[in-house]
């Protein structure tokens, strides 16, 4: 999967963006029944990209992150008789992220919660 997430602060009239691209491995236990399902399972993240963006410019920042992120997921969603569905997922960060200066005794973490729709092909 390739997630996008990040963070927006505004300091007086200076507003700055945080973009964070990871691409993620989920490694999930799914349990379904009469169409709905539930899953669970750790995730291991990779850093792809992090910009952060201001009225100065935009700045690569991936030098101040960990390469790596571990996360745990929990998740449930919905599947119809014709194979369409719905899905929610809840990503908690359990690995500190940051790293480097700027980051002593600061611990960072990701947490995202994911809708999404999704299509079961018929058995045959």
């Amino acid at each position: 999967m390739y997630s996008l997430l990040g963070s927006q602060s505004s300091d007086g009239g200076d507003n700055e963006k945080l973009n964070l691209s990871y691409v993620s491995v989920p490694v999930l236990a799914k349990y379904i029944k009469d169409g709905f399902s539930i899953v669970l399972g750790p995730q291991i993240s990779f850093l792809a990209s992090a910009k952060d963006k201001s009225s100065d410019g935009t700045q690569d920042i991936k030098d101040e992150f960990k390469s790596t992120e571990i996360a745990g997921v929990i998740g449930a969603g919905y599947t119809l008789q014709n194979g369409f569905g719905i899905d929610a997922r809840y990503q908690l960060g359990l690995s500190d992220i940051g790293k480097g200066s700027d980051m002593e005794g600061i611990k960072v973490k990701n947490n995202a919660l994911m809708f999404g729709l999704h299509y079961r092909f018929p058995k045959k």
